[in-house]
């Protein structure tokens, strides 16, 4: 018995591990790819892995929020995309720049 859960644990790790050693290398090959508003991760071809051992699925989900915690750190700062006009209104709100005039 004992010997199941070492193996489910060192299962969901290795998954994990691998889904966040991808997702961060496709990160550093094609930057932003893994991080804009419209994703294609490679690693999501690993999503297979649950029809074949039920420590994929926790493994998946680590991997995944490894990834993505990571990835705000990288993605963030050095981001070359234009702001949205949302978040432009919300910097600029104190000198009233996005404010609309009423239509009459």
């Amino acid at each position: 018995m004992k010997n199941k859960k070492v193996l489910f644990i060192a299962q969901t790790a290795g998954i994990a591990a691998m889904y966040a050693a991808l997702t961060y290398a496709q990160n550093l090959l094609l930057p932003g790819t893994t991080s804009a508003a419209v994703q294609f991760r490679v690693s999501e071809a690993l999503n297979v892995l649950a029809l074949f051992t039920p420590a994929a699925i926790p493994g998946l989900t680590l991997g995944c929020v490894l990834s993505n915690l990571s990835l705000i750190h990288i993605s963030e700062p050095t981001r070359q995309a234009e702001i949205s006009y949302a978040v432009f209104c919300l910097k600029k709100k104190k000198n009233n720049i996005c404010l609309k005039k009423k239509k009459e």
